[in-house]
């Protein structure tokens, strides 16, 4: 027996329609060996199918589980929950077929709408999959039933993100954070205020963008001395839902590929209505057939997605809720034309490079999208430049990275940050339970050259930025840069320049492809 299963589309977001085709074809004979109960003229098929989705936490990583009343179950050395589950349903039970027999279901669900995307990283696996199970019983006593299962999996996107609120919620309070590592005398280092005025805002166009950066330079230095970094909504998931309802009825693969239902009405019904109400059964039972007339089309399904997705997005409106006077929330597109494009940067008063984002100008960063980086280095190497008094920048090195990283509240105890010192204004720096993946890495020796440029490509399959409780998966450009300083005592020192880095991290926002 031969089972597959095929998704109407390659990736969903929470709250969709899935819709499932599933072909099981009762094999001509029994294979190599040529016994078992498939081998037989007649033989009794049950045919079940689940969708569902887990949570798998390392404990490694993770100290305190997100909803630590549910309980989890461990397997291959993680902490595995479900998300949802639609059950086992039974499409097929005990039925005769035939010797190459083929027959096709269609199963349609909706994704609950409080689902963490899909993610496979080192602490924490969100996986969703369609798994269909099949058995053959032979008529005899003596075969032995043959068992055969087919799994498929759910590519599941965060929801587009929400500003968080004002007007600044625009450009996502974005502020470059750059740090200096080395011996550059104390005279040249960069205040927290001077690096936040690092990262100019260039080309702007119009009041709304203008009141915007404005807000978001206020806020920034407001926050001095801050590592704030852009993060996309905060995603509170369930755990545990059991009561997604599944539909499945059997169908016929026409020749041109469209299927017709073959029942009256849909052969099986997760959550039946109650038999005493004959009433409410005769109801029900004329909505199915109206629903069987109008077919399992396409455009059927995509108005059902429509109405069921605006149910979907009512959990979303109360966190927008407390949006304030931001008049409305942004499009994807919007907030990516309104990301800073271009950062000077210095070390002191000396100017280095200018460094100018060069990303996709008609949609969002995304997976599979290419990334333009250019450098400008007429600042520091151009004629009024003197390498004797002022830093040059000799070679740079960019790489394109994500972060993963276990929020404090459920990171492990050895990894939280230590707790703030008595009198301290802000929480002590500690380390922090994360995994980095360098994805590329690019450089140039820019002792020489005037202007000069990266690319980088987001890859097809990476995930995109998103934030639970339990979690963070981010996005950075990272530069460091190679200076040659002036040795300290001036023109005293004979021209000779020391060797200095300088490490600036820009971070990125990667949103998914369907938004």
């Amino acid at each position: 027996m031969d089972v597959s299963i095929a998704l109407h589309r390659r990736s969903y977001l929470p709250g969709e329609i899935v819709k499932i085709l599933v072909k099981a074809q009762r094999a001509a004979d029994g294979g190599a060996g040529g016994g078992g109960a498939d081998a037989g003229d007649a033989g009794r098929v049950t045919l079940s199918i689940e969708c569902s989705g887990s949570e798998r936490v390392d404990p490694g990583w993770v100290s305190t589980l997100y909803h630590p009343q549910l309980p989890a179950h461990k397997e291959t050395k993680r902490l595995v929950r479900t998300v949802f589950t639609t059950g086992r349903l039974q499409i097929a039970e005990d039925e005769p077929w035939r010797p190459g027999v083929v027959k096709a279901y269609t199963v349609r669900f909706r994704l609950p709408s409080r689902i963490p995307p899909t993610f496979k990283g080192s602490a924490v696996h969100y996986l969703y999959q369609v798994t269909a199970r099949g058995t053959v019983a032979g008529p005899g006593s003596g075969a032995a039933p043959v068992a055969v299962q087919a799994a498929c999996p759910l590519l599941v996107w965060p929801k587009a993100e929400r500003p968080a609120g004002g007007a600044a919620a625009g450009i996502d309070g974005r502020r470059a954070s750059m740090g200096l590592s080395g011996s550059i005398p104390s005279a040249a280092t960069p205040t927290a205020a001077a690096l936040a005025a690092a990262g100019s805002l260039q080309g702007a166009q119009g009041a709304a963008f203008a009141a915007a950066a404005a807000a978001a330079a206020a806020a920034a230095a407001a926050a001095e001395g801050a590592d704030h970094q852009p993060e996309p909504d905060l995603l509170e998931y369930r755990l545990g839902v059991q009561d997604v309802r599944a539909k499945w009825e059997e169908v016929a693969i026409a020749a041109d590929g469209s299927l017709q239902p073959l029942s009256r009405q849909p052969a099986g019904q997760q959550q039946q209505l109650p038999q005493g109400d004959l009433q409410q059964q005769d109801q029900a039972q004329r909505g199915d057939q109206k629903q069987q007339q109008q077919g399992l089309q396409q455009p059927s399904l995509e108005s059902a997605s429509l109405a069921e997705q605006g149910e979907a997005d009512d959990y979303l409106a109360d966190s927008t809720a407390h949006a304030g006077s931001s008049g409305g929330r942004l499009t994807l597109q919007q907030r990516a034309s309104m990301v800073p494009r271009t950062y000077n940067l210095r070390a002191g008063d000396r100017p280095l490079v200018r460094v100018t984002l060069q990303p996709p100008m008609d949609t969002p960063l995304q997976p599979g999208a290419t990334l333009g980086v250019f450098l400008d280095l007429r600042a520091a190497h151009g004629p009024a430049a003197d390498p004797a008094t002022q830093p040059s920048c000799l070679q740079v090195v960019a790489l394109l990275q994500s972060e993963e990283e276990v929020q404090p509240a459920h990171a492990h105890r050895a990894a939280k940050p230590p707790a703030t010192p008595p009198g301290a204004d802000g929480p002590a720096a500690g380390a922090v339970c994360a995994t980095r993946t360098l994805y590329s890495e690019q450089q140039q020796t820019t002792a020489h050259l005037l202007t000069g440029q990266f690319t980088f490509s987001i890859p097809p399959n990476a995930h995109p930025s998103f934030r639970t409780p339990l979690v963070a998966h981010r996005w950075a450009l990272r530069f460091e840069l190679t200076l040659g300083v002036p040795a300290r005592g001036g023109r005293g020192g004979g021209g000779k320049q020391s060797v200095e880095q300088l490490v600036w991290s820009l971070p990125l926002v990667v949103c998914p492809p369907c938004a």
